[in-house]
């Protein structure tokens, strides 16, 4: 299923707005507003999915080697889904630790080989805290990137099925200050869409099987039995 394009969206949000005057810049605007809400439903929805938009040009992991007790992160950056260290050429993942446990106390004015790591405003802060250099590798969830009106032939970057959530929920920014039954409904159906969003990227899950329960004919059940013995 091919996405739709920018310019595609906007026209569809002139349509069910019915503001057909308003500006492209306008509407790129409120479109960029509900990637950022796309982007929040899809990477906070419960669900060992790993979210990231089509229309990102790399991955989002990035590797770096420092000595220091701290580690900035990348300003993209959302959700951090994984911190690993480098141990004798093999990367395992570290734990993560939160200051409030029992267990931080013991790595104060420790140093050593980090297992764990403690994630505080934009630093990751590895414990115990380094004795050496390391080399780190962090995987990390981020927003849509927002369009520009420079730009409108683009693909959306969306899942097909889930490119309208964006149009109404933009829709519904251009109808500010409107008390109309439009918007009403406008608002009924985003809703509905934002649910949707994330029923799927709850069970949107690469890394498991589902099992299938197969229904048993009533010949095999015990009320079903018939016949000699």
């Amino acid at each position: 299923m091919q996405t739709n394009t920018v310019q595609t969206l906007i026209e569809y949000v002139k349509d069910i707005s019915g503001q057909s005057n308003v500006s492209n810049a306008k509407v790129i605007r409120a479109l960029n507003f509900g990637v950022d809400h796309y982007s929040y439903l899809a990477l906070t929805a419960s669900g060992r999915y790993s979210w990231d938009s089509r229309n990102q040009t790399d991955v989002s992991r990035v590797t770096t080697s420092s000595a220091e007790p701290t580690l900035l992160i990348e300003d993209e950056l959302i959700s951090v889904l994984d911190v690993e260290i480098l141990v004798n050429g093999k990367y395992s993942t570290l734990r993560t630790l939160d200051r409030q446990d029992g267990e931080y106390e013991a790595y104060k004015g420790a140093t050593g080989l980090p297992v764990a790591y403690d994630l505080v405003g934009q630093e990751i802060r590895p414990l115990p805290v380094p004795d050496k250099s390391y080399t780190y590798r962090l995987t990390y969830g981020r927003a849509h990137p927002r369009f520009t009106v420079d730009n409108l032939t683009q693909s959306t970057g969306v899942i097909p099925v889930q490119e309208e959530y964006v149009a109404l929920y933009a829709a519904d920014r251009v109808m500010l200050g409107m008390s109309d039954s439009a918007r009403s409904a406008v608002r009924n159906e985003l809703t509905i869409k934002e649910q949707e969003i994330k029923d799927l990227f709850s069970k949107r899950d690469q890394a498991t099987s589902r099992r299938l329960k197969a229904k048993i004919p009533n010949v095999f059940t015990r009320g079903g039995r018939r016949g000699n013995r």
